[in-house]
Formats: C-alpha cells, sequence, structure tokens
C-alpha cells in the first residue's frame, strides 16, 4: 500500500488549506494511507522567517485526527529527524523544505516522490519560471492607479487561459508521495466544486462557551452582518494596494448597493488602525460598525467562526479571513476578495 504525506504548516488557515490538499487527494487516491507532516512546528529556527502563530491547531479547533508521520518512529528517531531539518538550514535556501523531508525520509527507507513535480521543477522550469513573473507582476504592491488596473485586467486574462490551479490535486498517483503546502484549493472552482462540501464538514467549529463569543453569534446571525477581514501586520506589504486605490471603499459601496441595513464586524490583527481610521476603510460614524477584539492567541480561532456565521463577507489577502467566507452557509453570501485572490462571488 502506498503512503501519501500531506505537510502542514503555518496560522490556522494554511492548515486547513492543508486539510484541503488531503480532503482531495484521498478521494483521488483512497486505497492508499495518508498522514501528515507538522515536523515543521518543531524547528523553531524557522518561524523567524514563517510564522507558525499557535502551533499545530487542526485538532484542537474542528477535531481532525489523522495519524501523523512520526508515528512511524521512535521518540529517538523523530529526535534525529527534527534535527536533521534542523541542520539542513532550508529557510535559508528559497524554503527548500520538500528537498530536505524526502532526503530526510531515504534514510529511514521511505522513498517520496514530490507531488507537484521533480525536485527543483518549481523553480527551474521554463513554465514555472513564467507563472512566477507573471505572478510577481500582479502581486507587487505599485503605486501607479493605472498599473494598478492594468494589473488586474493582466490578471484576469491569465486566469481565463490557464488550467485550473487544483486540477493537479485530485489526480491518482502511484506510489508513495510528498504533498508540500499549497493554497490552489482557496483558488480553484474544480476542487472546490469537487470536494468543498466534504472539506465543509470536517472543518466544523464546536460551540463556544464564553458569553462574549456568544454574544457576537447570535449578533450576526440576527442581522444584516458583513464581516471585514483586514490583516496588517506581517501581511501589510502584501495587503498595501488595498490602501492606496480604494479597495475597502469599493467593496463597502458594493454591499450597500446589495443589503438592506448592512451591519459591519471588522476583524483585525490591528483594531486600532481600523478604528482610527475608519473613513480610509469606507464607513463613516452613521454606519453600524462592530471591532471585534475579544479573541487572541489560542482562542483566535474564534473570530474565522464569528466570520463564518456573518451574512456576508470582505477579505483581504490571507487565508485566516478566506476560510471565514468559504464556511459561511448562506446561499446568498456575498463574498469579496481582491482579483488577483481567491475565489470569491465578487472581486475588486
Amino acid at each position: 500500500m502506498a503512503i501519501k504525506v500531506i505537510h502542514v504548516e503555518g496560522g490556522l488557515g494554511n492548515q486547513m488549506a492543508c486539510y484541503a490538499v488531503y480532503v482531495a487527494a484521498k478521494e483521488s487516491n483512497p486505497n492508499d494511507e495518508f498522514y501528515i507532516d507538522t515536523y515543521l512546528y518543531d524547528v523553531k529556527e524557522a518561524h523567524a522567517t514563517i510564522s507558525m502563530w499557535n502551533g499545530y491547531e487542526l485538532e484542537k479547533v474542528f477535531g481532525v485526527k489523522i495519524p501523523d508521520i512520526r508515528s512511524l518512529f521512535s521518540e529517538e528517531q523523530v529526535a534525529e529527524q527534527i534535527e536533521y531539518l534542523r541542520k539542513s538550514e532550508f529557510w535559508k535556501h528559497n524554503w527548500n523544505y520538500t528537498e530536505a523531508f524526502i532526503e530526510m525520509m531515504k534514510k529511514y527507507n521511505l522513498d517520496l516522490k514530490n507531488a507537484f513535480g521533480e525536485i527543483g521543477e518549481s523553480s527551474s522550469g521554463i513554465k514555472s519560471k513564467t507563472k512566477n513573473f507573471v505572478k510577481s507582476i500582479i502581486t507587487e504592491s505599485t503605486d501607479s492607479a493605472f498599473i494598478y488596473k492594468g494589473k488586474r485586467v493582466a490578471y484576469a486574462l491569465y486566469k481565463k487561459v490557464s488550467k485550473d490551479c487544483g486540477e493537479h490535486l485530485y489526480e491518482r498517483k502511484e506510489g508513495n508521495y510528498f504533498y508540500n503546502i499549497t493554497l490552489d484549493f482557496m483558488k480553484s472552482k474544480f476542487l472546490q466544486d469537487k470536494v468543498g462540501d466534504k472539506v465543509r464538514a470536517g472543518l466544523q467549529f464546536n460551540t463556544p462557551k464564553d458569553e462574549d463569543n456568544l454574544k457576537y453569534l447570535q449578533l450576526v446571525q440576527t442581522t444584516e452582518s458583513v464581516s471585514i477581514h483586514i490583516r496588517r501586520s506581517d501581511y501589510l506589504q502584501f495587503n498595501e494596494d488595498c490602501y492606496k486605490f480604494g479597495y475597502f471603499p469599493k467593496c463597502i459601496s458594493y454591499i450597500k448597493t446589495k443589503v438592506v441595513a448592512p451591519v459591519f464586524f471588522i476583524f483585525s490583527d490591528d483594531l486600532k488602525w481600523c478604528e482610527n481610521n475608519i473613513s480610509e476603510i469606507g464607513l463613516s460614524r452613521n454606519d453600524k460598525v462592530y471591532f471585534v477584539g475579544i479573541n487572541s492567541g489560542d482562542s483566535s480561532f474564534r473570530d474565522m467562526q464569528i466570520m463564518a456565521n456573518c451574512k456576508h463577507n470582505i477579505a483581504t489577502k490571507s487565508s485566516f479571513g478566506w476560510w471565514g467566507s468559504f464556511l459561511n452557509p448562506n446561499p446568498n453570501k456575498i463574498t469579496i476578495t481582491q482579483v488577483s485572490d481567491y475565489v470569491s462571488t465578487k472581486q475588486f
């Protein structure tokens, strides 16, 4: 029986994307053994490059139970493997975790292939270089509104002529494979149509017990609630165009043409900035606005739960915010993202 290993890293939103990879790969390879790889959470030296936030959370938050690949080895071997990854310093070499992990597993008689192509192909192939060049042009911040609009048009055309990015995850693969992290599920209508319901079914929140979260859940469920997720801090460089070219005001204006008496709920890692710059978001003191700041640390996932219970959702470049909109069960929901981002009902 073949083995498939699904790598998990990052915060909760990225982990949920990894879970979606697991669901898609398992459905297309039903007779294989599946494991997750959570070693990266033990390689503390890498966390300065990419934050691991609150550690591995899928089981704690959603009760997801997938065997960890380390269960195949002794405690001594696991310690050796963590040390091997640490000494490889993959984070200093273009975050080449896939190569480090596959080479490490060979030492323990587990031969794995890279599910996304040959080692190095992702960065050296002509097709990949072209794709990465286009992506860099689209995502790079700019000071020109003309160039900003041009990037949006270019990306729309690029999406039309490109193969759906998620199809490669829904393939039968003979043999042992390693799947590194990818956010392709979030960008793939094909995958969401194929396994979206299964992914949602596996990512169900339990009911909070504290009064503050229960109050907000009741409030968003009984109003024409619109969540606005504004990720700043570590992602400000990627979301900079939102503030330069009026992304939020466009979203708010659109919502107001479609929703009667909307009530806005703002979630952010910088709520103070949001409170002090409400006009930049496209809101005024006449709007009904709540700044939701009751969760942090290990309870941060409750913010996503409240967003998922809102009627409509606005997000920036953030997997955390996008999952709030994806898990929203409202059949008439409006979900808004930037043009170069994830699947949604409307883009600006």
